[in-house]
């Protein structure tokens, strides 16, 4: 008799665990978005970034590439950061060539756009520049919070530049 009362269903107790596996999924739902935060990447530290300029109205800027030395601070959404030029096509400048640059961004999902300035050089041998990157976030793995490199695009006012951008983290 005690084997049969075991297979009897009883309505309320499925009611009860219905209601239960209903509560725990939309507890989930609602929670997605802080979970994507709890393992969204930082990208605070130093980073190398080079630009490919592919398009410009200065047809000798086209092919030519642009390497900055930059740190990056990551709060929530938010990134902003500063760097200088260290590289012309691959070729370190002189530290008088050197142009500063500051960043200001918003982290989307497993993107950032970042809105930059770049300083016009000493002695006028450049103007200030501004422009924009967007960049896909590239992770060591599936879940890992670690950032193997960005890559993306780059637009500036410097001769209306377009053409690829790629940062790699470097150790601190």
């Amino acid at each position: 008799m005690m084997a049969e009362r075991a297979l009897v269903w009883k309505p309320r107790g499925l009611l009860g665990a219905g209601i239960t596996c209903i509560a725990a999924a939309t507890g989930l739902i609602v929670n997605v978005g802080n979970m994507t935060d709890f393992v969204q990447p930082s990208l605070s530290g130093p980073w190398l970034l080079t630009l490919n300029i592919r398009q410009s109205s200065f047809k000798s800027y086209e092919g030519m590439s642009a390497t900055y030395q930059i740190y990056l601070v990551q709060d929530g959404h938010a990134v902003t950061g500063r760097g200088e030029k260290i590289k012309v096509n691959a070729k370190d400048i002189s530290p008088a060539q050197h142009q500063q640059i500051s960043l200001k961004g918003v982290v989307s999902g497993n993107a950032v756009t970042i809105n930059y300035v770049q300083s016009a050089q000493p002695h006028g041998a450049s103007r200030q520049t501004d422009g924009e990157f967007t960049l896909k976030i590239l992770r060591a793995g599936m879940l890992s919070r670690q950032v193997s490199r960005m890559e993306g695009s780059f637009s500036a006012t410097a001769a209306a530049s377009t053409g690829s951008a790629v940062a790699v983290p470097q150790p601190q």
